[in-house]
């Protein structure tokens, strides 16, 4: 009979001590303690893969790190003689660390992909060291961590410099996708800085290249992008016509993750312009797309984020017990989103789900509860990066 698997945050302890073990040379057991971890959750099971490939990687197996690494990444995309046996160690080693950080990406380990991308950029400054488009993917991949982390301008920094050797080594023809993606991280950036103007310049110039490249998701998803920008300039029925624009490109490639994305920033327009059935009905309507989308917890912790706070929102209208259960059913929402989060390094968006179930609690008149959140978020924001494999 089988075993029942172990929690997922006992799973994640095991983790954080066996990265820790190998980083201090006691890796005796390290193998055979990945071996006995078994979980029925797809992300856990892609982070157990993960971190032996991370060991691998420590020891220079390269080919036994190629082997768990190509079952969640394909390695062509970074370079298509990313295994020429002529490359030397450190080039060698630049290569799956820049891999291994874009897998940390796509697991919602941002912190953990920070530290692997500045290790890459770190070798990439040694002498001799020449993989022009490996640091591209570097400097790329560490702007999206800086996003996620709240640190625009660095992320700014990042993808300017990305561009600047683009073009020293005339490789603009040959990296029209990764030009594209950088115009869309330098859209999303500044829009966070509140340069609107500059984030509709990217914005559009990335929307026109994966017209041309052509690639239907990225357009979708730059359509969302630009409607972001409209929506924080005050531009609600424009930000509603991109957002629907967005959603009808993702009904058309059934992209579950998108439609979800767009029908909780569409619940957003309706917030704002205090349209509070309307918004809820987008609500239902994300949590319906939510169902096939647990394990992305990011996305799903941002759905959960939006749907609390329309639930404050409409619980804000009531009065007496109304009130009270609204509010409780809103601090209830929050926390199914603090649960995906959790599971994140999403340091931005943990803080403001924390101040956001602060106002929940100051509206129960609940101060200490309110308190502890209040410095949650603080704690949260305060976090160092790259810290997150060792908590």
């Amino acid at each position: 009979m089988l075993q029942s698997s172990p929690q997922v945050p006992e799973i994640e302890r095991t983790l954080r001590r066996i990265r820790l073990m190998t980083e201090e040379g006691q890796e005796e057991n390290v193998l055979e303690q990945l071996d006995a971890l078994f979980t029925e959750d797809s992300q856990m099971r892609q982070e157990i893969t993960f971190t032996r490939a991370w060991y691998y990687t420590q020891k220079r197996q390269w080919n036994e790190a190629f082997q768990q690494l190509s079952s969640l990444y394909d390695p062509q995309s970074i370079q298509n003689d990313w295994d020429d046996t002529t490359h030397t160690e450190r080039e060698r080693r630049a290569f799956y660390l820049v891999w291994l950080g874009t897998i940390a990406v796509n697991l919602s380990r941002y912190e953990d992909a920070s530290r692997l991308f500045t290790q890459c950029l770190e070798i990439l400054e040694m002498r001799r060291v020449h993989l022009p488009k490996v640091r591209i993917k570097a400097l790329c991949g560490q702007a999206m961590t800086c996003i996620i982390s709240g640190l625009h301008a660095v992320a700014i920094q990042h993808y300017q410099e990305a561009l600047k050797v683009c073009a020293k080594e005339k490789l603009q023809l040959e990296l029209k996708r990764d030009i594209a993606d950088i115009h869309y991280g330098l859209a999303d950036a500044y829009r966070q800085t509140g340069d609107f103007g500059r984030a509709r310049t990217h914005g559009r110039m990335a929307l026109q290249m994966y017209e041309d490249l052509p690639d239907r998701y990225f357009v979708c998803r730059v359509y969302n992008l630009l409607g972001r920008i409209a929506f924080q300039l005050g531009e609600h029925q424009v930000a509603a016509e991109l957002y629907m624009e967005s959603l009808s490109l993702a009904v058309l490639e059934d992209k579950m993750g998108m439609k979800m994305i767009n029908f909780g920033a569409m619940a957003d327009v309706r917030l704002a312009e205090h349209r509070l059935d309307e918004a809820q009905r987008y609500c239902d309507h994300a949590l319906e797309a939510s169902a096939h989308m647990q394990d992305d917890h990011h996305l799903c912790g941002m759905m959960y984020l939006i749907c609390g706070k329309v639930a404050f929102a409409r619980a804000k209208e009531k009065q007496g017990d109304e009130a009270f259960y609204a509010l409780q059913e809103a601090q209830a929402i929050y926390a199914k989103a603090g649960e995906h989060l959790a599971q994140t390094q999403a340091t931005a968006h943990l803080s403001e789900l924390y101040g956001r179930r602060a106002e929940v609690y100051e509206a129960l008149n609940q101060p200490q509860e309110a308190l502890a959140c209040w410095k949650s978020a603080f704690d949260v924001s305060a976090t160092p990066r790259g810290a997150g494999w060792y908590e």
